[in-house]
């Protein structure tokens, strides 16, 4: 199943390749330009639900499909081809789609570390432009031990992992803490929640499984016969720990 969720992406000042992409300008048709001087912005995220496809053309200004032989698609391994949504209208008091979701259960097979993901756009000049990325390794989390069981009331959570390149947030979710979000910089390693610092939302503080996630990138490479842009792919790495003794409430 793909399904489609409604959004405008503003570039504006964004540098790339050192060209200066002024796209608050009003969007061009795609007919307008020839490879040589069009960017392309890849980003895609995997978590285990869904594949979230986000993709743009820009050059002087966003750029919109104008010709319906022009169609962007996303394969695995060279296999079943995923047609993308991709802004295709010039209205900018629209809004307009260019992330697609893929349901992972729509998938043949379950994605895996080195999986090759190539995103191809095909132009109605005939042309035919592939950008492609590999699926990252799995974060190795080194602390804390997976299915173990922490009183969080004495003990500080410490969540490190080994080196490499990730997305600048980690996620811990669960029926007791909601969704928390902590930030990191590029070179972080660990994090420390201190003891007796998280709140139970559901005013039990008995026990409760929680999810850490990450998600570790790949940079990509957009096909040569454009003029530059970006292709990152991150996938979620998740680790599930039980907490105990919550704080019930903040007042003490």
């Amino acid at each position: 199943m793909i399904t489609t969720i409604n959004n405008k992406f503003v570039l504006c000042g964004i540098t790339v390749a050192s060209v200066l992409l002024t796209s608050c300008n009003p969007a061009e048709p795609s007919d307008d330009y020839p490879n040589g001087i069009l960017f392309q912005n890849i980003e895609i995220s995997i978590d285990d639900s869904a594949i979230q496809v986000l993709t743009d053309l820009s050059s002087d200004g966003d750029i919109y499909l104008s010709n319906n032989n022009e169609h962007q698609f996303l394969t695995i391994n060279n296999n079943e081809q995923y047609p993308l949504q991709f802004i295709a209208s010039k209205n900018e008091g629209d809004q307009q789609d260019n992330i697609t979701y893929i349901d992972t259960e729509a998938l043949t097979t379950e994605i895996q570390t080195d999986d090759e993901f190539t995103l191809v756009f095909s132009r109605a000049n005939g042309s035919t432009l592939k950008s492609v990325a590999f699926v990252p390794e799995d974060i190795t989390y080194i602390t804390p031990l997976a299915n173990d069981i922490y009183d969080h009331n004495s003990e500080d959570l410490v969540i490190s992992w080994e080196s490499q390149p990730i997305d600048n947030t980690l996620f811990l979710t669960g029926d007791c803490v909601g969704r928390a979000s902590f930030a990191l910089t590029s070179v972080q390693t660990s994090l420390t929640i201190p003891a007796n610092s998280l709140l139970s939302l559901d005013g039990d503080n008995g026990q409760c499984e929680v999810t850490i996630s990450l998600y570790p990138i790949s940079y990509g490479s957009i096909d040569e016969n454009l003029a530059g842009g970006s292709f990152t792919l991150q996938k979620l790495s998740a680790l599930s720990i039980t907490l105990t003794n919550l704080r019930e409430t903040y007042d003490e």
